[in-house]
């Protein structure tokens, strides 16, 4: 059966009617944001428990000066490159008769400077073998976890750091790494223009190290959570 349009645009004219009634509340949830950001007089110590204490799905910035300070932003290198990565997945459909997922790794290399550039690529690849459908802990028995749903979004953060390390790998630069796990993209980024291989080989294997450590350790806290079977 068909979709029946002229039954849904007078629901989207209810949803448009309560957004309009909803506008004056999120005019005073803003007011009072700026308010706190403003005032001088915020009790840091109270709103940093809070954010400790909250149960969010985001990350949370930690309060350092105050919420009403400003910065002179700090000078940039003449050259320097920023790498990225951030992937997205096609979960297991348990309803198809093949059972196999999709990441895809994308890419940026921008470069800026006297000779400025971007390079941007994705890289799919299907998983659809028995071994890449379960992962086994090192010496834990009869503790196979299919890779589906969280566990796959982890095994996604894993191929975003792979990748991201390989881009980084050769760089004739220092890298500086800022990144998260969560939410989303990792970067990297590098200054220099000089023969500094030693120097760049160095910083790879470091943010490899780093991954390597970050990476185990999200999946000991995913399969040492307890879950019930359906």
């Amino acid at each position: 059966m068909s979709l029946d349009l002229t039954k849904v645009a007078s629901q989207v004219e209810g949803m448009a009617a309560r957004l309009k009634a909803d506008s004056a509340e999120r005019q005073e949830h803003l007011q009072n944001a700026l308010a706190v950001l403003g005032d001088r007089d915020a009790d840091l110590e109270q709103l940093k428990r809070k954010i400790a204490s909250s149960k969010t799905t985001w990350l949370v910035a930690r309060l350092v000066d105050g919420l009403a300070r400003h910065y002179k932003a700090p000078s940039i290198p003449p050259q320097f490159t920023i790498i990225a990565t951030d992937g997205s997945h096609i979960d297991v459909d348990r309803h198809k008769s093949t059972r196999c997922y999709l990441i895809n790794i994308g890419s940026a290399i921008l470069h800026y400077g006297t000779s400025p550039g971007a390079v941007l690529d994705s890289l799919p690849r299907l998983y659809s073998g028995d071994d890449d459908l379960v992962v086994i802990p090192a010496g834990v028995k009869g503790r196979e976890q299919p890779i589906e749903g969280g566990l796959l979004g982890i095994k996604r953060g894993v191929d975003e750091c792979h990748q991201l390390a390989e881009l980084a790998a050769g760089r004739d630069a220092s890298l500086v790494v800022r990144t998260s796990l969560e939410p989303e993209a990792l970067v990297a980024s590098t200054t220099g223009t000089g023969d500094n291989s030693r120097d760049s080989g160095s910083a790879s294997t470091s943010f490899a190290a780093w991954s390597s450590k970050a990476i185990r350790k999200g999946f000991i806290m995913y399969l040492a959570t307890p879950r019930v079977s359906a």
